[in-house]
């Protein structure tokens, strides 16, 4: 290479190292000023983001409440549109363009929204979710942070008072003041299943657009996705539950009765088809704060002779009586003390002599069952009684349900031999209608227990039935089945009045004693019936507290109840005529 190819090459990369060194100067200052916005600066960057309103901020995305359905698919509560829009004047700009535009978007006369004397303003209104979204857009633009939205939680309930004691309420708190933290009241299923109703809020952190829509960033904070309650489709049948509602309003009315509930359910699967109360109000009446009670599950009783039923099923299962075997009835049973129990034949006599099982609760016999009871034992009545579950609460947990009075005492215990008499045929013994169901339900399904339930599925998920538990043997169930049979099919049952035409019934009376101070202040009218008797898929027990005048038999006051509701019961589940 000559002289002068070797300077000018020399020369040549001279000049392409000195730009290599002034490009790798220039992304280097480039690069430094990036850490200076990312690092350096960060902090006035935020700084005057905030001074615009854009800088970080925690919105809460609030869960929609979940809808309970029946099993046919009919809404038992859902949720409305009303909102509680807050406004503030001390922090809100004071300007007609403001109010003009926010009352378009809330549908709120602005002449409401303009009052300079009242520092805080709210009103009760439906928004949609359109209207949500323009208010929280114009309060972004105007910087406007005294407006805010607080789900009113406000629910509909199309059933009104024919479910209104099961389904109870859920309403915002009339002290509710934090739109962050609202506080409601609830009760009845509302309340019990609440968890699963309530879903999760979400939370979103970033810096707010215009619009009010959250621009992600990081961030220490946990962000929270929102989950919307859950759909729980219960186990009610819309109609069984109309059919209930009406028949019990029409009984505790025509007897100027305290109280009633009817309990609708399948033996088999625990499902519980209906459970109304009344009296009952309309969630949706002007003042009713507190709600409609679930007599089922809150109403303390004295089951009375229906309970024979079960003394029976334990003393054949055990081996203490035969179905062949008799008791001796002369009319009543002496104690210790002067204390006794009587007999009343629902005839006008008091004594029904030498009667089998089958004609002992046929003819609702105090004395045999008192009989039954001493075969049994102390001890072992109260153990066999929390077999049944009757010394607990219900497996629905119900909110506000009573706790039963039927476990085994620790201390002496007075009278030992007249309090396991009058167990024997269900006095001295204190549960709800509830408990008392789900004990009935072991006879009907031929001696295996399966736990009472109100829910089919949650969120098109199938809920399986509770664990089953057998307490009566095969055997010893269906003779009860069969002496219940005789209670309404039989010449002197005490519920021969209850037939229904092609259908082969269970069932049993009862009448209890309402006692207070020592003296009797009423009675507990109840009636217990399942069908098809052989094979029941239907029970159902009415509980009536109270009723007035000379007619206050269970098969009288309570029978007809049980009739009005399988007969609606036996269409909607198309239960087939018996052989």
């Amino acid at each position: 290479m000559s002289h002068s190819a070797k300077s000018k090459n020399l020369r040549r990369r001279g000049w392409l190292n000195g730009h290599t060194l002034l490009l790798g100067a220039t992304f280097g200052l480039a690069a430094l000023s990036q850490v200076g916005l990312q690092v350096v600066r960060r902090e006035n960057v935020e700084k005057a983001a905030e001074n615009l309103g854009k800088a970080e901020k925690t919105q809460t995305d609030f869960a929609e409440r979940g809808r309970l359905l029946t099993a046919d698919g009919k809404p038992l509560a859902e949720n409305g549109n009303s909102y509680l829009l807050s406004i503030s004047n001390k922090t809100n700009p004071r300007s007609s363009a403001f109010l003009i535009a926010l009352s378009e978007a809330s549908g709120i006369p602005a002449v409401d929204l303009e009052d300079p004397n009242i520092p805080t303003r709210t009103f009760s209104v439906p928004l949609t979710a359109e209207q949500r979204a323009r208010i929280r857009r114009l309060a972004r633009v105007w910087r406007a942070n005294g407006v805010s939205i607080l789900p009113i939680g406000n629910r509909r309930y199309p059933m009104g008072a024919t479910a209104s004691g099961l389904v109870g309420f859920s309403r915002l708190d009339r002290n509710s003041k934090d739109p962050k933290k609202p506080i409601f009241q609830r009760s009845g299923l509302e309340a019990s299943m609440n968890e699963r109703l309530s879903g999760i809020d979400g939370v979103q952190t970033g810096l707010p657009d215009v619009n009010g829509r959250m621009l992600p960033m990081r961030s220490l904070k946990p962000e929270v996705e929102r989950e919307d309650g859950a759909t729980i489709v219960t186990t009610i049948d819309s109609q069984i539950q109309f059919a209930a509602s009406k028949a019990i309003k029409r009984a505790v009315q025509q007897y100027h009765a305290k109280q009633g509930t009817v309990i609708a359910s399948n033996p088999k699967t625990g499902e519980v088809y209906a459970m109304a109360s009344w009296p009952a109000d309309d969630p949706a009446s002007p003042g009713k704060r507190m709600g409609s009670p679930n007599v089922a599950a809150q109403f303390l009783v004295e089951p009375g002779s229906t309970f024979k039923i079960l003394t029976l099923a334990e003393a054949i299962d055990k081996g203490k009586i035969a179905p062949c075997s008799y008791a001796s009835c002369p009319g009543y049973l002496g104690f210790p003390g002067g204390m006794k129990i009587s007999c009343e034949d629902h005839g006008g006599g008091s004594a029904h002599g030498d009667v089998t099982p089958e004609t002992a609760i046929s003819v609702s016999c105090n004395v045999a069952a008192a009989k039954w009871a001493a075969l049994i034992g102390f001890d072992e009545f109260y153990d066999f009684m929390a077999r049944l579950g009757l010394d607990q609460r219900s497996e629905l947990n119900l909110t506000g349900e009573s706790l039963n009075m039927a476990k085994k005492p620790t201390g002496k215990v007075w009278a030992k031999g007249h309090r396991l008499a009058s167990m024997g045929f269900g006095q001295a013994v204190v549960m709800t209608p509830v408990t008392l169901a789900g004990a009935f339900s072991a006879i009907g399904n031929h001696g295996v227990r399966v736990p009472l339930r109100l829910t089919k599925m949650i969120n098109g998920r199938a809920v399986e039935s509770g664990e089953s538990k057998t307490v009566f043997s095969k055997e010893a169930a269906d003779y009860t089945l069969h002496c219940m049979e005789e209670v309404v099919h039989g010449v002197k049952g005490t519920g021969k009045n209850l037939k229904i035409p092609g259908h082969r019934i269970a069932g049993k009376t009862g009448t209890a004693q309402k006692i207070f101070g020592g003296k009797q202040i009423g009675n507990v009218s109840n009636f217990i019936g399942m069908l098809p008797a052989k094979d029941p898929t239907l029970q159902i027990l009415v509980v009536i507290d109270t009723p007035q005048g000379p007619q206050v038999y269970g098969g009288a006051v309570a029978g007809p109840v049980f009739s009005e509701v399988a007969k609606v019961a036996i269409r909607r589940l198309e239960i087939p005529k018996s052989e």
